[in-house]
């Protein structure tokens, strides 16, 4: 348990952080959630923060998303009260860009898709995988090169339910998202654009196939950290990636790409219909 020692905290804000958080499924003040809006490392804690379980050899002191949640989740499976809607957020794949002394960009989207797949072998091996349905979206569909247009965005649903392998054509938004878990909750629609949204019932099937999944280890070192002589190091430094989306489109695709392709390469353009200095 990490202590509230936020030194411009007085009594009163840490009474209004505790009265919140007893609230909260993620467990009391100080429990092992870490800051879901930090990537790479909390920004409350200062500890390094993991999407994944912490990898091996890592201090017990830094934060995993997925331990937290495991730990909660196996309780309220035995005793029933595993909550009908859980909201996630796994952010490390935006990276930290080059930053020398930061972990790679590989390794932290290795580290994220294996999160992801952590999450699922294990809700998938529970008790409630018959009644479950895994929602996985992006959560900016304007950060990064399509083709197609820059608002395209990949998006999976994962149930017993779901359609297996399946590549599901039809024209969704983030609306359909909401609706198709609204339908399932049994919820009322909040308001008149996911009142009039299409629901994704082409990615699902009539009939269950509760095979479970099983989490695949990624075959990069997701420890890696990035030398100072990685292609824009300097100002990877310089810019805050620390948070999600304080830094424009454009800045870190560019370091994205020429982590990939070379210092010198210039990246493509971040595609139809995007933001002007996006």
């Amino acid at each position: 348990m990490v202590p509230l020692t936020d030194k411009d905290r007085d009594a009163a804000d840490n009474a209004a952080v505790a009265a919140k958080l007893a609230k909260s499924d993620l467990g009391a003040p100080g429990g092992c959630f870490p800051n879901d809006a930090s990537i790479g490392k909390s920004a409350i804690t200062g500890q390094e923060t993991w999407d994944s379980s912490l990898p091996a050899g890592r201090p017990p002191t830094e934060e995993s998303r997925f331990d937290c949640f495991r730990q909660r989740f196996l309780a309220q499976v035995l005793t029933g009260t595993v909550p009908a809607f859980n909201y996630i957020v796994l952010p490390n794949d935006h990276t930290e860009g080059t930053t020398s002394g930061r972990r790679t960009i590989d390794a932290m989207i290795a580290e994220n898709d294996w999160a992801l797949g952590q999450f699922v072998d294990l809700i998938s091996k529970s008790a409630i995988w018959p009644q479950s349905a895994i929602f996985v979206i992006e959560d900016d569909s304007q950060d990064g090169a399509d083709h197609v247009d820059a608002h395209r965005i990949p998006a999976a649903v994962i149930s017993p339910y779901a359609k297996r392998g399946a590549v599901v054509h039809t024209r969704y938004d983030f609306l359909s998202v909401i609706r198709s878990m609204e339908l399932i909750l049994g919820m009322s629609p909040l308001g008149l654009f996911d009142n009039l949204a299409t629901p994704m019932y082409d990615a699902f099937d009539s009939s269950p196939d509760l095979e479970p999944y099983n989490v695949i280890p990624p075959n990069v070192d997701v420890t890696a950290r990035n030398s100072a002589a990685a292609p824009n190091a300097a100002y990877s430094r310089s810019l805050n990636l620390h948070r999600t989306d304080r830094v424009p489109q454009r800045k870190l695709d560019k370091i994205l790409w020429q982590w990939r392709h070379g210092k010198r390469a210039e990246p493509p353009p971040p595609g139809p219909n995007n933001s002007p200095g996006g």
